[in-house]
């Protein structure tokens, strides 16, 4: 009953958007309120307690609540799946189509927070796939992701966006023994593809913080571009100025 308990802490969340959208994940840090506390429960029990013994439970509660007519259920089924992601690893890559598709599903929610929680998702998805999830899947999550950074309302959503992205891109600095033919899946030739609209959207972004003085977003356009920049490496200079 206690891993239940801790998953439906997850959706007592503030249904308040504007004091949300104003507040960064920094500030929360050291909440105690029933959501933080759950997300700081359920991530140190994962790993505690292993695969075998989470995996089921939470299964069953993200197959119930991700489909949910109320946001705050299908918000709380994504970050669910995320905070276990480390300790499901092995399931993960063996189901990886299902697991992707899934977490892919939550970017395009309606609600800005699922969208938020869908992110959340698949950075962590995509930190413990890498780089298997970031060459096999590249052509669908770039686009989605670039257009969540250039089109979404709330500057809290686009800097998860890049946050996000940022997970993507260093996944692809992970060797991938593997992998029989580097030099078609190299990080380098994949990040190559989309560094002329990531980088123009990336320089948008960073105004647009500055003009907001919004850090998060800030930090995190800078952060990806050092990432972005040492995968394609030579190529940046034509992107430099």
């Amino acid at each position: 009953m206690f891993l239940p308990a801790l998953a439906n802490m997850l959706t007592e969340v503030d249904a308040d958007m504007e004091a949300w959208a104003e507040t960064t994940e920094e500030k929360e840090t050291g909440s105690t309120d029933p959501y933080h506390t759950a997300v700081s429960a359920i991530d140190r029990i994962a790993i505690e307690l292993g695969e075998k013994t989470v995996l089921p439970v939470f299964s069953m509660f993200i197959q119930q609540t991700v489909k949910s007519t109320e946001w705050q259920q299908r918000q709380a089924a994504y970050m669910t799946m995320g905070l276990i992601a480390e300790c499901s690893k092995e399931s993960l890559m063996k189901n990886m189509d299902e697991a992707m598709k899934l977490a892919c599903a939550g970017l395009l929610d309606e609600h800005p927070r699922v969208r938020y929680a869908g992110l959340s998702c698949l950075a962590l998805l995509l930190t413990e796939l890498a780089p298997k999830a970031q060459k096999k899947y590249h052509a669908e999550l770039m686009p989605v992701l670039m257009k969540m950074m250039a089109t979404e309302t709330l500057v809290r959503i686009q800097a998860h966006a890049v946050s996000a992205t940022i997970n993507f891109a260093s996944g692809l600095t992970t060797d991938d023994d593997e992998d029989e033919d580097q030099t078609t899946t190299s990080g380098s030739k994949i990040m190559s593809i989309y560094a002329h609209t990531l980088f123009e959207t990336l320089v948008a972004l960073l105004k647009k913080g500055i003009d907001e003085n919004y850090e998060p977003l800030q930090e995190e356009v800078m952060k990806l571009l050092a990432v972005a920049a040492s995968l394609i490496e030579t190529l940046f200079s034509q992107f430099y100025n």
